[in-house]
């Protein structure tokens, strides 16, 4: 992308020129492998240079392999995960009436590659086990770094998802933290009746500690390690869908969602 403007940052501010560029390369076979690779910048960020030396500002590489005898997917690299209704984990969720049609009757849980270009992805491997013909287990393994802001003593004011590196404060904000993430889920389905027992650990090497007397922080997590734990069911009939999930951290704070579709 070229712009035909210029603009406040590109004449003092921005660490790289003016261009946004990316770039994606994919290979499959058939059904059962897949392997990419993704490369990508926003207009203003260095392009190998300063903390850049590799060349783009973000890189995403992964390997999925399909229906490899018991094992339904496997994936090595870049990922995402979606569980239940998104209490737990989800990379997709969506809330309101419109996301509630779209999704009538169904809810997730699958493993996948992740080959965008946005920064809302687990790092390391995942696999979905075939256990029994109604019975499927997967778990999941990540370590990745995140943007944040830091205190100043070192712990974790805001952790940040703009993905912008264009300015020496931006840059002096990337990859502040790591996250480790341990989790899974067990999952039963048979004749239109699913339930699932959904489990993520979350470790991070700073402790997060936002200010909590500004209103809309009064509710960010704090501590190094958080854990969340849920169960999500679905009962389909005919036109009638019944599904919800039921989530609660370590610290016994709870959350629900539940619904019931009607095809008329």
């Amino acid at each position: 992308r070229v712009p035909f403007y210029e603009r406040k940052g590109d004449r003092n501010g921005y660490l790289g020129y003016p261009y946004k560029h990316w770039m994606r390369y994919q290979f499959t076979y058939g059904d059962n492998i897949k392997i990419g690779v993704v490369g990508a910048q926003d207009a203003g960020e260095p392009f190998f240079t300063d903390r850049n030396k590799l060349g783009y500002d973000y890189y995403s590489l992964f390997l999925q392999v399909r229906q490899w005898g018991r094992v339904e997917s496997l994936v090595v690299g870049n990922y995402r995960v979606a569980l239940g209704m998104g209490l737990v984990i989800n990379n997709s969720f969506g809330l309101g009436k419109v996301a509630m049609l779209q999704n009538l009757g169904r809810t997730t849980s699958n493993v996948r590659a992740h080959s965008s270009r946005s920064g809302n992805y687990l790092q390391g491997t995942a696999a979905t086990v075939r256990v029994t013909d109604h019975l499927r287990a997967m778990a999941f393994l990540s370590y990745r770094p995140i943007d944040a802001t830091l205190n100043k003593d070192s712990t974790v004011s805001t952790i940040l998802a703009s993905d912008y590196h264009r300015t020496e404060k931006e840059m002096g904000k990337k990859h502040n933290l790591h996250q480790t993430a341990v989790g899974g889920s067990l999952r039963y389905d048979h004749d239109g009746l699913h339930a699932g027992l959904n489990v993520l650990a979350l470790r991070y090497d700073r402790e997060l500690r936002p200010d909590i007397s500004v209103l809309y922080r009064r509710h960010y997590p704090r501590g190094r390690s958080l854990l969340n734990m849920g169960v999500d069911y679905q009962f389909v009939r005919r036109k009638v869908a019944l599904q919800g999930e039921t989530a609660v951290d370590k610290k016994g704070h709870l959350a629900t969602i539940n619904s019931m579709s009607l095809q008329l």
